[in-house]
This record gives structure tokens, C-alpha cells and sequence, in this order.
């Protein structure tokens, strides 16, 4: 995965002066050339999971925005823990879901 980003910005009195050529134009500020330029790249697929050695996939989801508020708990809520029925699987506990005993930690 690599990413680099671009960006530049530069005020100009030649493209102000150009523009003010155009009939029924008055320009008089400096006019600003900006460009913004991102790039991203991601061989998808080649890393293998150590655990499952099946392909993993990154997604950073840009455009996504959560309402949860941090600061304040009483919205927060459990989330299903991952299963995985076999003797190596990460979290044990999943095959619980459904017992009292679900969510105790050891002591």
C-alpha cells in the first residue's frame, strides 16, 4: 500500500490579466491557480492472513461518518465477537453467544 498526495497553489496577474481582456470584465485581484493531486496504491490480495491463510482486503472508508458521540456510553452497545469453530480459532468465547457464561473474563 503507498499513497502520496499533491498540492499547488500559485497567484497569477498573468491569467488575471488575460481574463480581464474579456468584454464586461473588471478584474482586478490576482487570480489563483491550485491543483490538488492524490494518488493511492494497493496490491489487494497479497498478503495471506497467518491465521486463516486466506487474502485480506483494506478498505478505509473515505466517505464514511459514524453519529456515535465517544464522550457518551449510553449509546454504545456489545458486539458479536467472531467465530471461528476450530481449535486455533482467535476467541473462544464466541461458541458462548448463546450462555450465561458469555462476557465473563478469567480470574
Amino acid at each position: 500500500m503507498g499513497g502520496a498526495n499533491l498540492s499547488y497553489r500559485r497567484k497569477s496577474y498573468a491569467l488575471t490579466n488575460l481574463i480581464d481582456m474579456l468584454p464586461f470584465v473588471d478584474a482586478t485581484a490576482p487570480s489563483q491557480l491550485s491543483a490538488n493531486l492524490e494518488f493511492a496504491h494497493l496490491i489487494a490480495g497479497h498478503y495471506k492472513n497467518r491465521y486463516t491463510g486466506e487474502y485480506s482486503y483494506i478498505d478505509d472508508f473515505e466517505s464514511s461518518s459514524t453519529s456515535i458521540d465517544l464522550r457518551t456510553p449510553y449509546s454504545w452497545s456489545l458486539a458479536s465477537t467472531p467465530l471461528n469453530n476450530t481449535s486455533s480459532g482467535l476467541f473462544p468465547e464466541a461458541a458462548l453467544s448463546n450462555n450465561t457464561d458469555y462476557g465473563k473474563t478469567a480470574r
